[in-house]
C-alpha cells in the first residue's frame, strides 16, 4: 500500500482484521515499511478471531516517503486512513 505519511503533523493508521468472521485460527501479521532510507521493519501482531488492531505509522517511520508491505499467515483485510493533525 502506498503512503504519504509526514512526520507527525500527518498522521497514517493501518487498521487490520481477519478477512472472514468464521475465522477460526489467528492471523499472525508482519508490516515492512518500505521507505526512501531501505527497508524498515514494523510492527508484528497476532489478530485473533473477530480481533482488528490499528497501528500508527509514526510509531515506527519519520518520512514522507513511505509505502508499506502487509503479510500474514491468514488472510487479512487491510483498511488505511490518513489524518492532518491529530485524530479526532
Amino acid at each position: 500500500m502506498r503512503e504519504g505519511r509526514g512526520r507527525r503533523s500527518v498522521i497514517g493508521r493501518f487498521l487490520l482484521f481477519p478477512y472472514s468472521l468464521r475465522c477460526t485460527e489467528a492471523a499472525d501479521v508482519d508490516l515492512t515499511f518500505m521507505t526512501d532510507q531501505g527497508q524498515v521493519p514494523g510492527p508484528r501482531q497476532s489478530l485473533a478471531p473477530g480481533e482488528r488492531h490499528s497501528f500508527n505509522i509514526a510509531d515506527t517511520v519519520e518520512s514522507y516517503n513511505v509505502s508499506t508491505i502487509v503479510t500474514s499467515s491468514k488472510p487479512v483485510v487491510v483498511s488505511r486512513s490518513q489524518y492532518f493533525g491529530p485524530p479526532v
